[in-house]
């Protein structure tokens, strides 16, 4: 680091060591960039006059810069904390205009007009999830929803070790992932009196789930470590219905636990599209931090990737969503069990003689199929043809092995 900044930054006062970090990382590029212009400018390097003016120019603009942005950060603070007191404890019902004007009768008017208020204090407010608004505009506070989630631990031993137990018993549900031990630990910390143990972990409500899948402990770190980080890693993968393990350089979007799998989204950087990778199916991962981070897509979420309704698997050679059409026999266990769910956007229900027939749009071909084909005689599909054709092809099989 330049050393007249390095004395000129040490007389500045009231900077954190974060602050200084900052301002160090700013001041090298920006130096730099003075350098070069004046040299191109002059054909020398600037001397010690040039550079400690740009040096106090530097610190004046950014450390104004910052001192004026913690005092209105301060402002609001204050401003915010006088309002919130009014809401919760004088339980008041405050419109923005009503807001200013208390902020006036308590000296904190400075900034306070309705239009500056509306700048930021309705986001601010909506972040307190105890604070709520009525259909006429103004703010209260709901102090019944506060008491019970305030409340919420305040429970006696036993009512402690119940709850718990509850949720271990979800817990077993992901019993191999390399997150469980973690999990029942924090479970642990919450109530000290009684560890879970097979001893106490019997409950009369227990949550089931489909036979987990193992992951390699240090697999799953290596992703969720890369993850975290936005690094590039390079896996080895052996796919469905393969022997042979071959490389891919992946960016690591996502981990989702579906139906007892654990399964590792992101974009495939050979294939150059979106995959999914299941983590049992990978023998190795190499973080690669040799490489710049990648960025996520700025619209980024799992949830527009797919509906969901069938777990996580998405059909990649297709853009957009396919409209299904599935017939329910009459009276069957199928037809109950389909008219009580939602399976897929713009859903509908239609009835018929022979039963009931639900619609909706997804994406999902293949667990759509083997959803279909589990009821047995009692679904039947009706579009698209494609699910007809494989259906049908799948029957024909079966029936052929009955024969036989």
């Amino acid at each position: 680091m330049n050393n007249f900044f390095q004395d000129e930054l040490d007389k500045v006062k009231n900077i954190s060591s974060e602050e200084r970090r900052i301002l160090i990382e700013e001041f090298e590029w920006q130096f730099e960039s003075f350098e070069d212009d004046y040299f191109e400018n002059n054909n020398k390097k600037p001397p010690k006059k040039e550079i400690l003016a740009f040096i106090k120019d530097f610190l004046k603009k950014n450390v104004k810069v910052k001192e004026e942005h913690v005092r209105q950060s301060q402002k609001e603070s204050d401003q915010y904390d006088c309002i919130y007191d009014a809401l919760k404890h004088e339980k008041l019902h405050l419109s923005i205009k009503d807001m200013s004007e208390l902020l006036a009768r308590y000296d904190l008017k400075k900034g306070s007009s309705v239009q500056n208020l509306y700048r930021w204090l309705p986001k601010k407010l909506a972040e307190n999830s105890y604070i709520e608004k009525d259909s006429d505009g103004k703010y209260y506070y709901d102090s019944s929803s506060a008491i019970i989630s305030e409340n919420s631990w305040m429970l006696d031993k036993a009512e402690r070790i119940k709850t718990i137990t509850m949720i271990s018993n979800l817990l077993e549900t992901i019993k191999e992932s390399p997150i469980y031990e973690k999990a029942i630990k924090l479970c642990n910390e919450i109530t000290k009196e009684a560890p879970l143990t097979k001893q106490n972990a019997s409950n009369r409500v227990i949550f089931l789930g489909a036979p987990a899948s193992k992951v390699c402990d240090s697999i799953w770190k290596d992703i969720y470590d890369a993850m975290e980080n936005n690094y590039f890693i390079s896996i080895k993968y052996t796919a469905p219905g393969y022997t042979d393990c071959v490389s891919r350089g992946v960016k690591p979007y996502q981990l989702i636990f579906d139906n007892g799998i654990w399964d590792l989204w992101g974009y495939d950087c050979i294939k150059k599209q979106n995959l999914l990778y299941n983590l049992s199916r990978i023998s190795s991962v190499e973080i690669r931090k040799d490489a710049a981070r990648f960025s996520l897509p700025g619209d980024y979420d799992f949830h527009k990737v797919t509906p969901g309704t069938f777990g996580c698997f998405r059909d990649s050679d297709k853009d957009g969503m396919t409209h299904y059409k599935i017939k329910l026999a009459k009276g069957s266990y199928a037809e109950s069990f389909a008219r009580e769910r939602i399976w897929g956007l713009n859903h509908e229900i239609q009835e018929t003689k022979e039963g009931t027939v639900i619609s909706f749009d997804d994406n999902q071909f293949l667990p759509i199929l083997r959803w279909v084909l589990g009821w047995g005689d009692e679904a039947e599909p009706l579009e698209p043809a494609e699910l007809v054709q494989a259906w049908k092809e799948k029957v024909s099989g079966m029936s052929k092995k009955v024969k036989d």
